[in-house]
């Protein structure tokens, strides 16, 4: 959901690879929409890089992640600490590769799994 600076690049990439039964974009999202949207959701990210901007500022959208006490990963932002506290996982700011691994093995585990926060990468 939503519509960032990498869709019209996140499309093609999905299109090249042929994923397109199984990866949707479903563009900015509100009201009813959003609650059906992430009430269905497993895992929740918020992949915002690192940046003055975004250091401190309060995503709303994890404010949202938490409401519907689902399980986040993000970035080690210094607003995401502020705002999700223990309600996250986080990863090394802007370490795609880091946050892939997460979400990894956030999806290898089980659904009545506790502890989201024990799966955290140090911050640097």
């Amino acid at each position: 959901m939503g519509d960032g600076d990498a869709v019209f690049s996140l499309k093609a990439l999905a299109k090249k690879l042929d994923l397109g039964n199984h990866v949707g974009f479903a563009g900015i999202v509100h009201g009813n929409d959003l609650f059906r949207y992430l009430s269905s959701a497993d895992i929740c990210v918020d992949p915002d890089p690192a940046n003055a901007y975004n250091n401190r500022c309060t995503m709303i959208k994890m404010m949202e992640y938490m409401a519907f006490e689902k399980p986040i990963v993000a970035f080690d932002l210094p607003e995401h600490r502020v705002t999700a506290d223990q309600a996250a996982i986080y990863v090394t700011p802007n370490d795609e590769h880091a946050f892939a691994t997460a979400l990894a093995q956030l999806m290898g585990r089980s659904a009545d799994a506790q502890g989201y926060g024990s799966m955290r990468t140090p911050s640097h």
